[in-house]
Formats: structure tokens, sequence, C-alpha cells
């Protein structure tokens, strides 16, 4: 099939246990040459959606069990690039002009439009464009990143001699869109929802985009699980016979391009459980490459007449790229760049490279402390630790983690790649959700938890009244009521009825500058003797709905609606991204009132 897709609009098994038989592997090209016969209904895919790679996962019926779908290419992993180039060449080509062109296609296109050809966006979904990371990722992209009326960061394209805006969730779409129709070329049935994988560390409005640019890709439906929680999924139908009766529990360390994920996973009968997990999105494997990157520009600068463009800059990120692969297996390597001052050749050792990355390895292992603790875990308890992502290569993170562990913790996949575990686990969870079921595929729940925690503010303190913690299992319900604060002294005269106004954060922090805004709603404040509720219900989705109660009115609103929260139940509610109470007196040009305020009541 072709790799262009019309492009968006710019912005402005686990199976049983007891004796089942054993999984039988197929050679994978079969998935294409044979022609499943599904049922009618709903049809998902898993996808391994990483930063670099993009991988496709589906149930075959006939060979009951899932599979990897490869490419128009034959390929089973797909480079996540997207590119635009000239008109001219694409009707030359016999594609449309100003469709863009996806995976290896795309990728050959980067040293020839390097401003039209993007790749590792995948950081930046979801993002404001006045976040941190956001800079850090400028200073390595060759491609510039604008703000949008919204203050969301976009890429700018120079395409066709004019520069066009694309949200990152709109590259992400175009991936995707991909993605399903390779799959319904390669599965001959139509797709209509997906299972995507994403960092444990994705926020909510994160989470949201990218369940917003799976709409615009045609899925009618997409559930997101964390990437330690795939391959966990991907452990339990791998894994040797397990007593029934025993709750494993394990630890799911994920190494990306771009995030570190990490899980505590109980797996009890049919049941995984997500206990806790942590993770660092915005530092991976890449850190890496800039390190090498670093340290190539260093050592080219000691070198007369050797100015680097910005072209020869790509070109050592890709080689400190490839020489980082090499010495996960070579304890050295030497390698040849071609740049515009000419060859640039070196040797590079394994040992040298863990020299430069010693504070990389450090930070690696901050998330495996930070889920033992907040899982309540023993490290004795850790049957054992499962290693994905292309970043679990190291031979010294390997190490370093195995020093952590006592006995022999690290789990070596029997019937499958662990670098495609993410994958697997995602394609055994669309499998489910497709109603598909055989010997290998057997039933199974997955009790995810959240990722980070919900409160409201309390403006008395100006900090967060966290209402769901971290790591609660899902789906998750609380409620509180508000109750009228008197006033300090009676009113002058009659004043303007009073309005509370709450507002919903995400974070681990009583910090409201640290956190990240959800929403902003607003409803009158009643008399003394009487309160508000405030109630949060989060599903298994992630949708967040919050209702308020109180002797007159009712209110509620899912505040997860992306981009902004649509919040069409009444004026009142404002639109934001994160809760707080603030009284009447706060009100612009009021001087106290019936009651002062609001304030949670224990």
């Amino acid at each position: 099939m072709p790799t262009a897709m019309p492009a968006p609009t710019p912005t402005a098994e686990r199976g049983d246990e007891r004796g089942r038989e054993p999984m039988t592997v197929s050679p994978e090209p079969s998935i294409r040459s044979r022609s499943p016969s599904l049922p009618p209904g709903s049809h998902y895919i898993g996808i391994d959606l990483g930063t670099t790679l993009l991988r496709l996962c589906a149930y075959h019926p006939d060979l009951q069990t899932v599979r990897f779908v490869p490419n128009e290419r034959d390929k089973r992993k797909t480079p996540c690039f997207v590119a635009f180039p000239d008109d001219i060449e694409l009707v030359e080509s016999g594609r449309k002009a100003c469709d863009p062109v996806v995976g290896e296609e795309a990728q050959r296109w980067l040293f020839k439009y390097p401003k039209a050809t993007v790749f590792s966006w995948a950081q930046l979904v979801g993002l404001k464009f006045d976040d941190e990371r956001v800079a850090f990722y400028q200073r390595y992209a060759p491609y510039r990143l604008v703000k949008d009326k919204y203050a969301r960061v976009c890429v700018e394209i120079e395409h066709d001699g004019r520069q066009k805006h694309y949200r990152p969730e709109d590259l992400t779409a175009i991936l995707l869109t991909y993605a399903r129709q390779n799959a319904e070329q390669a599965l001959r049935h139509p797709i209509t929802g997906s299972v995507i994988t994403v960092p444990a560390g994705y926020t909510l409005l994160q989470r949201d985009a990218t369940k917003e640019a799976a709409r615009q890709a045609g899925f009618q439906h997409a559930r997101l699980i964390s990437n330690a929680a795939a391959a966990a999924i991907a452990f339990g139908f791998d894994r040797p016979a397990h007593p029934t009766s025993v709750t494993e529990y394990v630890l799911s360390f994920n190494l990306g391009a771009a995030h570190i994920d990490c899980a505590v996973v109980g797996i009890d009968e049919e049941v995984f459980e997500v206990l806790a997990s942590a993770g660092d999105v915005g530092f991976g494997a890449a850190d890496v490459d800039v390190r090498l990157l670093m340290h190539f520009v260093q050592d080219l600068s000691k070198q007369s007449n050797r100015k680097l463009t910005s072209l020869d800059l790509l070109s050592l990120r890709f080689g400190a790229e490839k020489i980082k692969k090499a010495l996960s297996t070579a304890d050295s390597i030497s390698h040849t760049i071609q740049l515009s001052s000419g060859a640039y050749a070196m040797t590079m050792t394994r040992e040298l490279l863990e020299t430069l990355c010693a504070d990389f390895f450090d930070r690696c292992l901050v998330p495996i402390q930070q889920v033992l603790v907040e899982a309540k875990m023993d490290i004795t308890k850790i049957s054992k630790v499962v290693l994905s992502g292309g970043g679990s290569h190291f031979p010294k993170l390997r190490d370093r983690i195995s020093s952590l562990f006592p006995g022999n913790h690290i789990y070596d996949f029997a019937l499958i790649d662990k670098h495609k575990a993410v994958g697997y686990g995602a394609g055994i969870e669309s499998a489910l959700l497709s109603g598909m079921r055989s010997p290998n595929i057997t039933n199974y729940l997955l009790i995810d938890s959240l990722s980070f925690s919900l409160g409201i503010l309390d403006t008395t303190t100006n900090t967060i009244k966290t209402l769901l913690k971290r790591n609660t299992a899902l789906p998750a319900q609380t409620t509180v009521t508000l109750r009228p604060i008197p006033p300090t002294t009676p009113p002058t005269s009659t004043p303007p009825a009073p309005i509370a106004v709450i507002k919903l954060y995400e974070g681990d922090t009583t910090d409201p500058k640290t956190c990240h805004l959800l929403a902003t709603l607003s409803t009158p404040i009643p008399t003394q003797d009487k309160h508000i509720t405030l109630s949060i219900d989060v599903d298994v989705d992630r949708t967040v709905l919050v209702t308020l109660v109180s002797d007159e009115t009712e209110k509620n609103v899912r505040v997860t609606d992306y981009p902004m929260p649509v919040f069409d139940v009444s004026e009142d509610w404002e639109r934001g991204v994160g809760v707080t109470v603030v009284g009447a007196g706060e009100r612009k040009g009021q001087a106290g009132g019936e009651v002062e305020g609001m304030e949670i009541q224990d």
C-alpha cells in the first residue's frame, strides 16, 4: 500500500497456566499470506507507538494468537517519520500534491528536506509552548517550534515555499492513519479500535491528545495502556507454568527513546493489577545519543577548519544512535560519518560511553526505587524483572538493575522478542477487546492505576488538597463536601450572589505552580446552612467526570475532552486545564457577603 495519505488540516494469555498447551510460534509472514475469517463486529489492533518506531500487533484467528503486522515493505517496525516533500516530486511519484509520506520513505527525505521532515515528536504531544521540555527539544530539532493561539506547541513545516503549522498530535494522526490503513490491508477487514501504548508519565492532557489523534486517524475508540503494563501482560502470556493460587509480583521496566516507564504488577489468576507506576517523560535512551553528539562536537572543535552545519549535526546525531546500538553488543566500534567538511572517523568504546553516561544510568534507577516504595513492596517479593524497550539493550543498565535484586531476576522472554514485548502486550489487549478467545488467548482483567494525583485548590492556604492519590486503582471515585464559611463581619449592603470557583489539578505536589490545571468550574455558593457536594469519577480510560450537587442544582461535565474542556452544561463553567475554592470576598469589586467562601468539610 502507498505510504502517503491525506494530510490533516494544519493547526492555525495470560493463558490458563494449569496444563495449557505450549504456544506455537508460527512464521510471522503468514499473517499477510493467509486470509483471516473474523466474526463481524469491532476489530481492534495493538499499536506500540514509540518515539522512534511503530509496531502493529493483531489477533490472527487461523493461528489462534497475536502476530505482528508487517508494513508494505514486509517489515515489522516502521520509523516514526513524517515528511512533506516538494509537490513536484510527489506528483512525479504518482501521489497527490501536499500528501505526507510516512516511515522509511519519509526518513530518506530527511537530509533533502530537513525542515519538512519531522521525527521524535511524541514527547511534545499535548504540551504547552512554555513547557521547559519544548525549549530543550528545540535545541536539537532541525525545524522550528512555534506557539498557536491556545499557547500550544506546534511544529513549523517549510513546504512548497510556505510555512505550515502542525500540532504534534496532527503528526501522530498521520502516523496512526498509516497504521490503520496498513493493518486493514494486511488483515483484510476494517479496523475500528486501537490499543495504543503511551508512557506512564503522560498527563491526562497528553493522553487525551493521543486519543484525539486516534480519532482523526479513523479509530472509533482508543484504549491507552502504559508501556510497562503492556510488557507485563506479555510476560504473563510468555512465562512458564506458575501456581495459580500464588500472586506473582513483577517489576516491569521500559526504557524507550524519550521516556522511562516502571511499574510493579501483581499477577493473580486472570488479574493483572498495576500496584504502582512511575515514569520520566522526556528522558530516555535518546539522551545517550545527545551525550555522544556533544562528545563528537567537542572532538571536532579541536580540529581546524571543521565548521558544522545543521545537516552535519543531524548526521552526527544519527551516527551516534548507530554507535550506541552497536556498543550494546560490542566492546568497541570504528565508525565514519560523512560531514560537509569531509569524513569524520572515530573509534568509540563501550567503556567510554559508560563513562560519558554515568549519571544517565543513575537516573534510570530512580523510577525503580520509587515504585517499590509506593507499592510498599519488599525487593524479595519481586519474582522477576521484565525489561523492554530499545534502551534495555545497555549491558551496564542490566548490570545495575540486577545488582538491586538478589538472585537471577531478569526475565528472558522465551516465545517473543523482548524488544517487541510492549507491542505484543498491546496486541493481546486488542484481541480481548475484539472478543477473540483461544487456547492461547484467554480472558484476563487489567487493573490500571492513576499516574498522578487529582486534587482541588484550597485558597485559604493556596495549596492543593489531594482527593485521589496517584496509584489509586481504576475506576476510582471520591466525594467531598464543601461547606460555606460564615462572614467575619456582617455585610453593610446587599452584595451580589457569591460564586464558588473550583479548580481541578493533576500532580503530585501541593504547589499549584508545579501541577497541571485540568478544569475550572463555578457555581453559586449556597446559604450558610447548606453545602455543595463535589464528586470526581475516573473510569478505566481515564475520563474524568466532575459532578457538583447543591440543594438547588446539579452540574456534571467530562473534564478531559480535547483540545480544551468544553463545558456546555452551563455558562458558569470556565475553560481550563486543572481545583480551587475561591471565596465571595475575592471577587473583584465585592466587599463581603452572606458567606466568606467555601472550605472542605472533613
